[in-house]
């Protein structure tokens, strides 16, 4: 190639080579601000949540197994995000309402039962219970971590405003109850006992 040439041509691949990058930079701003956190956790309680509560397992047996050895029932029943030191259950069953107060109801799973195995939680819902407790969504699908917290704020909306009401001022104290939810554990000597249930259905029965 002609010496003279050489120069233009390297200046002309290295401006292409910017402009490139810098499109796919645009691209990838644009992906991020089209991203509707809301949206995508309405259509994933929708349509994927509530058609996937058989896979929640039986209160019963899983309140049997943490009393029996808490480790075996995390390693057997529980979700983990990556080497997250937090765990999740996902849970359904039955009980009976102990108690209701500000921001819980406590339930026993024995119709004759005084101390209670759950509480279900009525306010104050944070963290990513529910997002990572169902075990149904994949964060290596999600390219930008921030939606994938997003979509966990949104999901807890969801429980405060739309879930949570159609039961909390229905239920008495005595009431039998059937419920699905998740539990995130962080500190097994507190989230153990009471199991702490942040609700996707609770009905009175």
């Amino acid at each position: 190639m002609n010496k003279k040439l050489i120069l233009p041509v390297m200046i002309l691949l290295i401006t292409l080579s910017c402009k490139i990058e810098r499109l796919d930079e645009a691209r990838r701003k644009d992906t991020q601000k089209e991203f509707n956190a809301a949206d995508y956790a309405e259509n994933f309680w929708q349509t994927i949540l509530l058609n996937n509560l058989q896979k929640a397992m039986d209160a019963k047996l899983l309140i049997k197994e943490i009393e029996y050895n808490p480790a075996r029932a995390r390693k057997k029943y529980a979700h983990t995000l990556g080497n997250s030191s937090l765990y999740y259950y996902f849970i359904r069953g039955a009980g009976y309402i102990l108690s209701i107060e500000e921001d819980m109801i406590r339930i026993s799973l024995n119709p004759d039962g005084i101390e209670p195995e759950l509480a279900i939680m009525t306010s104050e819902i944070y963290g990513n219970a529910i997002r990572d407790g169902a075990g149904l969504l994949n964060i290596n699908d999600f390219d930008n971590i921030q939606n994938f917290n997003d979509i966990s704020n949104e999901i807890n909306k969801i429980v405060l405003e739309k879930v949570v009401p159609t039961f909390k001022n229905k239920l008495k104290t005595g009431d039998k109850i059937s419920f699905t939810g998740c539990a995130e554990v962080m500190d097994e000597t507190l989230d153990l006992d009471p199991l702490l249930l942040v609700p996707v259905i609770v009905e009175k029965m």
